[in-house]
Formats: C-alpha cells, structure tokens, sequence
C-alpha cells in the first residue's frame, strides 16, 4: 500500500466518482481506476461495488475509509503544526541578558507576548562571561551583552551605543545643574563597575584624560546594584542610560558634558539557525531602544 493509492480512494470516495476524483487530483480516470484496483489487491478486499453508472462502497470501503480518515487527519494537523513551528519556532524562548539591560527586556517582552501569547520565555540574567559563554555553546537562543569578546561560535550585531549618564542620590547638590561634567565629580565618592568590564576602562580613561581624581569607594559588576547604591547614599556613579529604566527611588539623572559610551550587543549562537521566534523578539528589541523612552527620563527628575 502506498499512499498515492490511499489518496486515490479517499478521492472517489469524497467526490463520488473516478472522474470527479480524477479531476480532483490532476490525473487521468484510467489512473484512478488502477490505483484503486491496486489498493484492493494489496488489502485483499473489495472496496467497491462496482455499477454500470456508479460505485457504491462495500462495508469494508466504508469501514476502511474512516480509518483513512483518521490519518488524514493526522496529517492535517501534522501540517497544522508545521506551519506554527514554522512561524513561531518551537514555542520556547530562552534568553540570557547582562543586569544592565534589566529596564529594557520587559518592555520587548510584553510586545512579544501580545503577539505570541503561548510562547513560553525564560529569562536569566548573567554576568556578561555567562551571557558569551551560554550563547556559544547553544544553551541561550538570544544573549545581550556589552562587549563581544573572544567568545567562539557567536554571531554579534551591535544593539545600541548610547551616552553614559551621571547617577546621583536625591538631593545632591549636582541635581541643580542640567549636564554634570567630570570636574564636578572631582573627589566625589565614586562607585564604579568592576575592573573586568569594558565599559569601566573607558570611564577610568575618561578621567585621567581630564586629569580628574576620584575616591573609588566601592566597585560591582551589576549596574542595577550599582544604582541601588547610589540611592542609598554611598555616592556617584556612571551609568548605562538604560539604568533609568524602572530605577529605584531616590536617584537623578543627568547628562555629561563628555561623551562616554555604553555599548550592547545582540549575540545570536552561530552553530543553530536562530528559530522564527528569534529572529522576532531580536527586532522587536531594536524597535523598542529606537524608541529611545529612555531619554525622557533623563530630564524628568
């Protein structure tokens, strides 16, 4: 039995004759009529009776063709499910993310899940080692990271390069001015991103470029720790602009006079074909830092 047999059957038995079957398929009468003799040669079985005007199924025909039925039902969902892999991927997404993006992710997330509300997303924030490290070997579909590294089997695409923002506690006395240079943070107790971190290199260059000390009280690699300790009083940073998303109380936010820029970067893992899935919540990401809802709340406080 073959399966161009079975359609042929399934043909005549839905449309009434060979020749509608025929026509139905896009072959000959004489093709049907063979294929279904075939077909009852291989199940050892009349499927019908055959009249001088018309073919009537036998009980078994009938009892056969709702079998048929059932696997072209099958089938049907088969191709039904082909289809939404094919648009939605496998209907899980797992992204790994620096902390420096924690604002944004959100964001891009309810717009995913207003399009794709059956998709599962598992979101795991890592330190950037992790984020190059997971995308690389596979475990992560998407990674958001600062730097591209010597990370192997990665594919990365620059997300955003933005200015650096000066991070203040509620009432200092730089919230009065609009833009804080890097002389206003003359001797200002300054925490800073960890020694490791790309972006902690070009604000330390950045200093000694205006020949400006600092008391470097405390360092962490999370820029959502490092605002956390702002607020609390601990002292000035710089930071991520992304940071002013979703920020706890108690800080201000205000441009440098200088630029000092904070890289990201979309990592894509270069040994799996990124799904349809993927390939989505990647541009719904550049849609939503394009958006740039982050520059108002640079001037909102």
């Amino acid at each position: 039995m073959n399966l161009r047999q079975v359609e042929a059957f399934r043909a005549v038995m839905m449309f009434g004759t060979m020749v509608a079957a025929a026509r139905e398929l896009h072959t000959s009468q004489p093709s049907i009529s063979r294929l279904v003799t075939e077909l009852e040669e291989r199940l050892q079985f009349k499927l019908f009776v055959r009249g001088a005007s018309r073919l009537t199924p036998t009980d078994e025909g009938s009892a056969f063709y709702r079998e048929v039925e059932h696997s072209f039902s099958g089938l049907a969902y088969l191709n039904q499910a082909a289809h939404e892999i094919r648009v939605s991927g496998t209907g899980r997404l797992r992204i790994a993310a620096i902390p420096a993006i924690a604002g944004l992710l959100p964001r891009v997330i309810k717009r995913f899940k207003k399009r794709f509300p059956q998709v599962a997303i598992l979101l795991e924030m890592r330190s950037e080692a992790t984020v190059r490290r997971w995308t690389s070997v596979g475990y992560c579909d998407i990674g958001y990271a600062s730097s591209i590294g010597e990370s192997p089997n990665v594919h990365a695409q620059q997300l955003y390069q933005l200015p650096g923002v000066a991070v203040l506690p509620t009432g200092h006395a730089l919230a009065a001015k609009n833009r804080v240079s890097l002389e206003d943070l003359r001797g200002e107790p300054f925490i800073s991103l960890s020694a490791v971190d790309r972006t902690r290199r070009l604000i330390d260059e950045a200093f000694e470029r205006a020949d400006v000390s600092r008391q470097l009280s405390i360092e962490t690699p999370y820029s959502m720790t490092l605002c956390a300790l702002v607020a609390q009083g601990m002292g000035v940073s710089i930071a991520n602009p992304l940071s002013t998303l979703d920020a706890p109380p108690g800080l201000i936010f205000r441009p440098l006079t200088c630029v000092i820029p904070f890289f990201g970067f979309t990592i894509l893992p270069t040994e799996k074909v990124p799904s349809a899935l993927a390939k989505v919540f990647v541009e719904m990401t550049r849609e939503v830092i394009s958006e740039e809802e982050w520059q108002g709340r640079l001037h909102a406080e």
